[in-house]
């Protein structure tokens, strides 16, 4: 189901972006303070439409890879 939505979202709403749904963003912060006062979604789906809104603004966005471990780091 995520990979659904990820892709819909990359269809329809936000071009140039492989990952809509990493849980790491960040943002300077009057570009926050802008941004998520104009979103309207409070629950799921919420950070889809904070990216959505930042490229309809013309802000650049950049995805950062991230190295992720869950639960005890391997070695």
């Amino acid at each position: 189901m995520g990979r659904v939505f990820n892709l819909i979202v990359r269809v329809l709403l936000i071009s140039g972006l492989r990952d809509t749904q990493c849980g790491f963003k960040c943002f300077r912060r009057d570009v926050a303070h802008e941004l998520f006062a104009a979103g309207r979604i409070n629950g799921w789906s919420f950070d889809a439409e904070v990216l959505c809104i930042a490229q309809l603004k013309g802000y650049r966005i950049i995805e950062v890879p991230v190295n992720w471990y869950y639960g005890k780091r391997a070695k």
